[in-house]
C-alpha cells in the first residue's frame, strides 16, 4: 500500500511538471491552461497546506519500523544504477560531439580551449548527482542518530554514498597540505621578487616595490582563472571512480571490513560541513551586501542559459531582457544625432555582447556605426567560450569584434580573479612593451602593435584597457578607493570614461559619457559621467 501510495504521487507530481512547464508563458502551445486556470492562488496555499499537514502527521504519528519498508533496497539501487547509466549514456553521447566540434577549436591556444576538450559537462553532472544521493543518504543518517533510534536499518545503499564522500574527503585533506605548501612557497617567491610575475606587472607597476606588492594578487587570479575547473574535474573523478569501486564490491558481493564505517561516518560529515556551508552562504548573502552579491552571480549564471540545460530552473531571463535592452537602444538610435554604447560587467557583459551582436543584425548599415560595446571585469575570453563551447564559440565572439571594427572596448584588471582580457591572448613583454595577438579592428585576427599608455596609467592593448590596481592616485570629480579592487569598482577608474568615448566612435578623451550600463546580471550599473545622449 505505501509504495502504491507513493507511486501515485509520483505520477502526479511528473503529470504537474509536464502541464505546468513554461510558467511565463513563452510559448505558443500551453497544454496546461486549464490546470492553471483551476489551480489559483488559494487552491495552491490551500494544497500546500494539506501537503505539509499530512507531512507533518506521518512523521509525528507513524510508528517507525525497526526494519526499512520492503523493496526499499532494490529501489534505491534501481535508483542509483539509472543514474549510473545516465551520466555514463550523456559522457559517451559527448565524445563524438566534442570530436566533431574538435576542428573548430584545435588551432586555438591551450589557454583558450575548451574544458576536458568540450567534455566537462560530464564531470559537473557527475558532481550534480553525488551530491544529491549524498545530502540524501547523509540526512537519513544524521536524523536516525539525532532520533536515538539506531535499531533503525537503512538501506545499504546509504552507507554506499557516504563511504564514497568519506573516502574522497580522506583523499582531498591529504591532498590539500601538499598543495597549500606549494601554492605558500610559489607566493613566498613572488614577494621576495624570485618568483615569475605574469608577463603585464612589469609593464603596468613600473616600480620594484609595486611589482612586489601586486604580483601575489595577480598570481592569484591567474591560479583562478586558469585552475579551478581542473580542481572541479579532478574531484569529479576521483568520487567518480570511488563509485566504480563501490560498484564492482557490490556485484562481487564482498563483505566490507569494519573500518570502513568510520570512513562512512566522516563522509557523513563531510556532507554536513558542505551544507553548513551552503546554509552559510546563504545567511551571509542576507546579511552582507557583498556576500549576496557573489552568491547573485552563481544565480544569473545558471538562470541565464536556456531551459533545456538545466530545466530545474526558471526559465531563462535573456529572453525577456535582451530584447528589451534591443528595444530602448533602438529608441535612442531613432535620433541621428545619438550614439549608443552596451556596457556590461561581469555576467552583465555577456548579455551585452548578445543584445549588441542582436541590435547589429537588425539596423541597416548605416547606423551599426552609431553601436559601441564595453564590457568590464568580463569572462567572455577565459570562461565562457570554454565552458559552454556550443553556445558561446571564439568565432561568434571574433564576428562580433569585426562588425563593431574596434569600438569593442574591455576594462580588464589583473587582479581580477573572475574577470580577464576579453580580446587578446597570448600576451608576453619584450623590452619593456606589452604585445600579443587578439581580434584587430578590420575584423582579422593577428599579432597587434605594441601596447600604449592611456593619460590615467592604463595599458591599451588592442581592444583591452589593462587597469592598474591598486589605481593611481585620487582623480579630480572621481570617488577614489585604495588597496587593491579586483572584480569591484571599475567605474571609479578613470579610464572607464575614455573606454566609453572610444567605443562611442568619438575619439579619446575624458567625461564623454557613459553607455547602457548592465551590472553583474540584470542589475543597471550606474552611471560613472554624464553624457550627450545617455541610456541608463
Amino acid at each position: 500500500m505505501p509504495w502504491a501510495v507513493a507511486l501515485g504521487l509520483l505520477a502526479v507530481a511528473v503529470a504537474g511538471a509536464v502541464l505546468l512547464d513554461d510558467p511565463t508563458g513563452s510559448s505558443t502551445d500551453r497544454g496546461g491552461d486549464w490546470v492553471r486556470a483551476v489551480l489559483g492562488r488559494w487552491q495552491r496555499r490551500i494544497l500546500l497546506a494539506v501537503g505539509g499537514a499530512l507531512l507533518v502527521l506521518t512523521a509525528a504519528l507513524l510508528p517507525l519500523p525497526p526494519a526499512p519498508l520492503p523493496g526499499a533496497d532494490d529501489t534505491l539501487e534501481s535508483l542509483s544504477a539509472l543514474l549510473t547509466v545516465l551520466c555514463g549514456a550523456v559522457a559517451a553521447l559527448l565524445v563524438p560531439a566534442a570530436r566533431l566540434a574538435r576542428p573548430a577549436w584545435s588551432a586555438l591556444p591551450r589557454g583558450m580551449r575548451p574544458w576536458a576538450g568540450g567534455w566537462a559537462a560530464v564531470p559537473v553532472l557527475a558532481l550534480a548527482v553525488l551530491t544529491g544521493a549524498g545530502f540524501g543518504a547523509g540526512i537519513a543518517l544524521t536524523v536516525r542518530r539525532v532520533l536515538g533510534r539506531q535499531d533503525l536499518v537503512l538501506p545499504a545503499g546509504y552507507s554506499a554514498v557516504t563511504l564514497v564522500w568519506g573516502a574522497g574527503g580522506a583523499l582531498l585533506a591529504a591532498a590539500v597540505p601538499v598543495a597549500g605548501a606549494v601554492l605558500a612557497y610559489r607566493r613566498w617567491r613572488l614577494v621576495r621578487g624570485r618568483g615569475e610575475a605574469p608577463v603585464e606587472v612589469p609593464v603596468l607597476h613600473p616600480t620594484l616595490a609595486e611589482q612586489a606588492a601586486v604580483a601575489p594578487a595577480w598570481w592569484r587570479a591567474d591560479l583562478m582563472r586558469n585552475h579551478v575547473h581542473q580542481v572541479v574535474i579532478a574531484v569529479a573523478g576521483v568520487l567518480v571512480t570511488l563509485v566504480g569501486a563501490m560498484w564492482a564490491v557490490h556485484l562481487a558481493d564482498v563483505t566490507l571490513p569494519p573500518w570502513t564505517r568510520t570512513v562512512s561516518a566522516f563522509g557523513v560529515t563531510v556532507l554536513a560541513a558542505l551544507a553548513g556551508g551552503l546554509l552559510s552562504a546563504v545567511y551571509r548573502a542576507a546579511r552582507q551586501p557583498d556576500a549576496a552579491r557573489q552568491l547573485g552571480q552563481l544565480w544569473d549564471l545558471a538562470s541565464f542559459w536556456p531551459r533545456e540545460a538545466h530545466p530545474a530552473v526558471p526559465p531563462a531571463y535573456p529572453l525577456k531582457v535582451v530584447p528589451e535592452l534591443v528595444r530602448r537602444a533602438r529608441e535612442h538610435l531613432a535620433d541621428q544625432g545619438s550614439r549608443v554604447v552596451l556596457v556590461g560587467h561581469s555576467q552583465g557583459s555577456l548579455l551585452a555582447a548578445v543584445a549588441t551582436a542582436r541590435l547589429l543584425a537588425e539596423l541597416p548599415p548605416a547606423d551599426r556605426e552609431r553601436v559601441g560595446l564595453v564590457t568590464v571585469g568580463s569572462q567572455l575570453l577565459w570562461a565562457y567560450p570554454r565552458a559552454f563551447p556550443s553556445v558561446v564559440p571564439h568565432s561568434c565572439l571574433a564576428e562580433l569584434s569585426g562588425a563593431l571594427g574596434g569600438r569593442w572596448r574591455a576594462l580588464c584588471r589583473g587582479t581580477d580573479p573572475i574577470g580577464g582580457g576579453v580580446t587578446t591572448w597570448r600576451r608576453q613583454s619584450f623590452e619593456g612593451s606589452l604585445l600579443g595577438i587578439g581580434f584587430r579592428a578590420d575584423g582579422t585576427e593577428g599579432a597587434l602593435p605594441p601596447a600604449t599608455a592611456s593619460p590615467d596609467g592604463a595599458l591599451v592593448l588592442g581592444g583591452d584597457h589593462w587597469l592598474p590596481d591598486p589605481a593611481r592616485g585620487p582623480s579630480a570629480g572621481r570617488r577614489w578607493h585604495p588597496g587593491i579592487l579586483g572584480h569591484s569598482d571599475y567605474q571609479a577608474d578613470p579610464e572607464w570614461d575614455r573606454a566609453v568615448a572610444m567605443a562611442a566612435g568619438l575619439g579619446v578623451g575624458n567625461g564623454l559619457g557613459n553607455g547602457l550600463g548592465l551590472g553583474n546580471g540584470r542589475h543597471a550599473a550606474p552611471p560613472a559621467a554624464p553624457a550627450a545622449r545617455p541610456v541608463d
